[in-house]
């Protein structure tokens, strides 16, 4: 029996539904992309070092609180809940933090090649 939606033209639709607005935001850059020096540039900038700092500090004070049992709550689904929200936050400091750092180097490694 073939399940409706892994036919084809759902999976199309979902993907157009998901992805559209990513893509549409970096159309504009397709033609003109930024250089690696201005990425290099941007990195170095001291509000942007400033704001990588900030996330560093969050998500260090994540990690300590965790450890000092500050998502410990009476119950354990409360517990679970509070922990499961700081993994999640801490988490996306975490994607944000490399997505800063990484920045611009594969196009450096593509240069390379």
């Amino acid at each position: 029996m073939k399940w409706k939606f892994w036919e084809k033209e759902v999976i199309r639709e979902v993907q157009k539904t998901v992805y559209t607005p990513i893509h549409e935001a970096l159309l504009e850059f397709k033609e003109n992309p930024p250089t690696p020096e201005s990425l290099k540039g941007w990195k170095s900038e001291r509000n942007t070092k400033y704001f990588l700092a900030l996330m560093k500090a969050e998500f260090e004070e994540i990690k300590e609180d965790m450890v000092s049992g500050l998502y410990t709550t009476e119950s354990s689904d409360g517990t679970a809940q509070l922990t499961g929200k700081a993994i999640g936050k801490s988490e996306q400091l975490r994607d944000v933090i490399e997505l800063i750092e990484d920045f611009g180097n594969e196009r450096e490694e593509e240069n390379e090649r």
